[in-house]
């Protein structure tokens, strides 16, 4: 809860998480389903919920995953570079990418991708990111500190 952001006015002064617009949610759902998650387990509202994100991803067709050595620091370094090139690479051409942050870092999603596409996690090695794709719109601005700001 710390790291969202759930109005306009809170991303642009903090400049600092991950905000309702850019997860195209208005702010007060984003609110309430982040603070009540076992409700997202219950039949009606949690039906309700899953509706609402759903209905985010509509037109979403295509996804990517990376996935290779992930098990130290310098690991986890090379795979943001990795990562950071591709993003740049990909809005260049017009390719907006939307990271699946949950089935990632969520040990339950995370092990039924694994299943479902396959990957190989033996050796250190993990698939690490996964998107959605594509060409769109012109996402919400995800407003972030100048850079100044950050090497203070």
């Amino acid at each position: 809860m710390e790291w969202l952001r759930f109005s306009e006015r809170e991303a642009v002064d903090r400049g600092d998480g991950l905000s309702a617009a850019t997860m195209l949610i208005p702010g007060r759902i984003l609110r309430f389903a982040m603070g009540h998650r076992g409700l997202w387990e219950a039949p009606v509202i949690g039906a309700l919920i899953r509706a609402v994100y759903l209905r985010t991803m509509r037109g979403v067709t295509q996804v990517a995953w990376w996935s290779g050595p992930f098990a130290t620091p310098a690991d986890y370094v090379a795979a943001g570079r990795l990562f950071l090139k591709a993003w740049i690479h990909l809005t260049e051409r017009g390719v907006s990418l939307h990271p699946f942050g949950t089935v990632i870092t969520n040990p339950r999603s995370h092990a039924r991708f694994v299943d479902l596409v396959d990957a190989d996690e033996s050796g250190g090695r993990m698939a690490w990111m996964l998107v959605r794709l594509g060409y769109a719109k012109e996402p919400p601005l995800a407003h972030r500190r100048p850079l100044e700001e950050m090497l203070a």
